[in-house]
């Protein structure tokens, strides 16, 4: 028999859960306003200006400008089955939560300065792939703010790292930009990502 004492406790475990299972929108093109300003970037694009570099987001006396970059941006459809098939490989989603599964989803996101330097202490991972980590590992969802805390902390070290370290070697050129988001996120290609400037 259920402790009723208990009863609180389940149900906030419940909604934390679920809260950990949340797949975050980035923001999108709609979001666009004088002041806000969305872009999407593509492995293609790699040679493009990145937006703090483009002078309409310079910095001038009263104001300066937030870069928001989200990474790993997928349809949050492909997201939520890969989530799913990881946790419960024999599920399938129903054509009702297909339905309501409309938009972008994303896997981190973190601050730029204008010259496009991410601040060490900006990272925000998204909950719910630590999430499946965790309950694959140990079962329990307990301890996924240790774990977001970890993948903060490791993010402000590459920071530093990237900060101090040569170029790595590569049998093909990639481009300067390019190299630094890689370092920045621990990654060997670049990221899809988003970026919004504030």
């Amino acid at each position: 028999m259920n402790n009723p004492n208990n009863e609180p406790q389940r149900v906030l475990r419940f909604w934390r859960d679920l809260e950990i299972f949340n797949i975050p929108n980035p923001p999108t093109t709609k979001d666009n306003t004088p002041q806000t300003k969305v872009t999407t970037l593509r492995r293609s694009d790699v040679l493009s200006t990145l937006p703090w570099h483009l002078p309409e987001w310079a910095a001038t006396e009263h104001h300066t400008a937030v870069h928001v970059v989200y990474i790993g941006v997928a349809d949050i459809e492909d997201l939520a089955r890969l989530t799913l098939r990881a946790l419960l490989p024999d599920e399938s989603l129903s054509e009702r939560e297909i339905q309501r599964l409309k938009g972008l989803g994303w896997l981190a996101a973190f601050v730029v300065n204008e010259q496009g330097i991410p601040k060490p202490d900006s990272y925000l991972p998204a909950s719910f792939a630590h999430g499946v980590d965790a309950f694959r590992k140990t079962g329990t969802l307990d301890n996924i703010n240790a774990r977001l805390q970890s993948a903060q902390e490791e993010f402000a070290q590459r920071c530093h790292r990237a900060a101090s370290a040569p170029p790595p070697r590569r049998t093909t050129p990639m481009h300067p930009r390019c190299l630094r988001a890689c370092r920045w996120t621990g990654t060997r290609s670049m990221p899809s990502a988003r970026s919004c400037a504030r």
